[in-house]
This record gives structure tokens, C-alpha cells and sequence, in this order.
């Protein structure tokens, strides 16, 4: 398993750089399963065609680039308050006489 793992990170640095990105910015997932399929059909390719297929998995992986991060919010997080568990029903005071 580790193995595999390494061999997905490199190649999505390979990715990475052939598009001029951060490595973060390709996804993890859809760049493991481009890859399984790509093996998945490497075992009925002749060797020679393998260095070839390669350089088409590094070209299609622009469609894994995903979008820049957006920024945080300027204000701290604030937390809300907590719904009650059912409706209450509050009496209204009457005024007295002084």
C-alpha cells in the first residue's frame, strides 16, 4: 500500500510541475484512480508503449488540477447559540403600581 501511495505522489509532482502548480492543488483521489486505470490497461500494452501512455497520463492531468483555496474571512469564527429542544412559552410580567 505504501508503495502504491508513493507512486501516486510522484506522479502527481510529476503533474505538478509539467503544469506549473503546487502539488497540493491535484487531487489525491482522482489522480489514484487515473493511475489505477492506467495499470489496469498497462498489462495488455507491449512495453515499449508504456513510456508513451505515461506522458498521456501527465498531459491529462490538467483535468485533476483543482481550484485555489479561497481565503478566510477577515472576522474570528463566532459560535452560535444552541437551539432549544422544544418551544418554551415566557409570561409577560404586568406592570404594578407604585
Amino acid at each position: 500500500i505504501l508503495t502504491s501511495y508513493n507512486i501516486v505522489r510522484l506522479e502527481m509532482a510529476a503533474m505538478a510541475k509539467e503544469h506549473k502548480v503546487e502539488p497540493l492543488r491535484i487531487s489525491f483521489l482522482n489522480a489514484l484512480y487515473l493511475i489505477q486505470d492506467e495499470f489496469i490497461w498497462a498489462s495488455g500494452r507491449s512495453p515499449g508503449a508504456i513510456p508513451n501512455a505515461l506522458k498521456m497520463l501527465r498531459e491529462n492531468g490538467k483535468r485533476l488540477i483543482l481550484p485555489n483555496k479561497r481565503k478566510r474571512k477577515a472576522y474570528p469564527r463566532a459560535v452560535l447559540k444552541r437551539p432549544a429542544k422544544y418551544p418554551t412559552r415566557t409570561r409577560e410580567k404586568k406592570a404594578t403600581r407604585s
